[in-house]
């Protein structure tokens, strides 16, 4: 039986970190849905459409921060390990600098984007388009501000400590943009909000950690030799090549949709990705807290014991992604219906499309966690760069052949492309083979898409048609999650897994000693 780790050390850090991720994007992301209720209820459709396209447009422009943080990651793991402050200062003057150029960079890209706004195909015309777009761009380029401190406290598995600065703001923000929003009626006054509070957190955690890592206190530091900057120029391409495809594919959705359909449309599809969101923030805040871990791991641990800690954590990923597809696809339309009326619940076949890349692209997730601790990204960059044109051209494509559901179909493609990372990352990163983690995703696939079939052509007529209401919602959650882990325990019994990934679990609990 592979052995479950103790919650102490690296193993405490990461449940302190993944938990404390959890608290502070899940639990603002539900008080966001009173929010987007105010927002339909006084702005509209059509807005909402275009405040979710701006969100994914200046995402993209955040590639190159992106790509900077994991590489600056990944060459503090051993300094912090080794507790060689010098080093660690060397790397973030380095990322200090860096980031100066990023600034103007994006603020050049971004104001180039101006002429693509008139492409947005909307049914009337939008007033202060421009004005919503430059606003959006300023909130991306505040967000560099001393983010190299924010770098090392997540790199030194301690980014658990900004949680009470992170939460208390988060629930500040969507209060203060309700009643905003209520008393103006100003979609301006709304966005200005938002951007008020994100300096204030931004500031506010930069002091925390200023005040108590003085390690992140300096106005000099030794600069790094030669071959150290020549191995971080190539690590810092290969990421911002993998990067930058990566949002490619997950961002471009909404530009599709908004300048081959119609904004308005986007605007009804954002409810689903609102929520299809907080699940990816599920996924992404485990991967928080374990991608310092790992990286560390990688260093002082062996071969086998890295493999074992990766194993436990891909079974438990596969659950988790299991629990995720079957509570989105069957739960999420009920759930619009009730809340933002008829008008706005999807087909059946956009629904599962969507919501199936959860599953689909989630199974993924531990390795790409691995590659990002172990740096594995020259192998890895291509794959990405692949994706993204598939995504690009197909999407493009079926849209014009099916309509809406046919951009999902797209990101279904590309994500097809990406499984070759399971070979590129693992077969390196343990010598394995990696045949049993592709029956793995394989069998889980398969798995879903069985637990889809009893739930929505059994379980889900059964409950909603006789009780379509707040009631017959809160039942068919109950019953989707008793299907779904019932079938999945059942078909995993025998799974050596299973037993650890149960004892891992109940450490987790309350008043559980580690």
């Amino acid at each position: 039986m592979p052995e479950t780790p103790k919650l102490n050390g690296r193993a405490g850090n990461i449940v302190k970190n993944s938990t404390t991720g959890l608290i502070n994007n899940v639990l603002p992301s539900i008080l966001r849905f009173f929010t987007r209720y105010v927002f339909i209820m006084y702005f509209g459709d059509t807005l909402l459409g275009v405040n979710s396209l701006f969100a994914d447009v200046v995402t993209i422009f955040s590639f190159a921060e992106i790509g900077i943080y994991s590489a600056i990651s990944f060459f503090l793991y051993k300094p912090i390990a080794e507790k060689d402050t010098e080093r660690i200062q060397s790397f973030l003057g380095l990322y200090r600098k860096l980031n100066r150029y990023i600034m103007l960079a994006v603020t050049v890209i971004g104001l180039g984007f101006i002429p693509f706004l008139q492409l947005i195909k909307t049914q009337e015309p939008i007033p202060g388009l421009l004005i919503y777009y430059l606003i959006f761009l300023a909130q991306n380029i505040l967000s560099y501000m001393y983010a190299y401190r924010t770098t090392y406290l997540a790199a030194s598995q301690k980014a658990y400590q900004l949680a009470h600065i992170n939460v208390l703001i988060a629930f500040a923000t969507e209060i203060t943009q309700i009643l905003v929003t209520i008393l103006t009626r100003n979609f301006v006054a709304y966005l200005i909000t938002y951007t008020v509070m994100m300096t204030t957190r931004i500031l506010w955690s930069n002091h925390y950690i200023f005040k108590h890592y003085p390690e992140t206190n300096f106005k000099h530091y030794q600069k790094l030799d030669h071959d150290t900057i020549w191995q971080f120029v190539r690590k810092l391409f290969s990421m911002l090549l993998l990067k930058i495809s990566e949002l490619g594919v997950s961002q471009t959705d909404s530009m599709i949709v908004s300048t081959m359909v119609d904004v308005t449309q986007w605007g009804y599809v954002s409810n689903y990705m609102a929520i299809k969101k907080m699940t990816s923030l599920v996924l992404s805040s485990l991967a928080g807290g374990l991608v310092p871990s790992l990286g560390i791991l990688s260093v002082v641990e062996s071969r086998e014991r890295q493999e074992e800690s990766f194993r436990l954590y891909n079974f438990c990923n596969t659950l988790l992604c299991i629990n995720l597809f079957a509570g989105l696809v069957i739960l999420v339309p009920p759930f619009i219906e009730l809340v933002f009326g008829t008008k706005r619940v999807l087909d059946d076949l956009t629904c599962f499309l969507l919501f199936f890349n959860v599953l689909y692209a989630g199974l993924l997730e531990p390795v790409a966690v691995l590659r990002d601790a172990m740096g594995q990204y020259e192998r890895d960059k291509w794959i990405n760069v692949s994706a993204f044109f598939c995504n690009l051209i197909t999407s493009i494509l079926f849209v014009k052949l099916f309509g809406l559901p046919g951009v999902f179909m797209g990101t279904l493609c590309s994500t097809t492309i990406t499984y070759y990372r399971i070979y590129n990352v693992l077969h390196h990163a343990y010598n394995t083979d990696c045949k049993i983690y592709y029956s793995i995703a394989l069998k889980t696939v398969v798995l879903g898409l069985a637990i889809y079939g009893i739930l929505h052509f059994g379980v889900f007529p059964l409950i909603w048609n006789s009780q379509r209401n707040l009631l017959g919602l809160v039942i068919l959650g109950i019953a989707t999650v008793v299907v779904a882990n019932a079938v999945f325990f059942l078909v995993n019994r025998k799974d050596p897994y299973l037993h650890s990934a149960v004892l891992l679990f109940k450490r987790f609990l309350p008043g559980r000693k580690a």
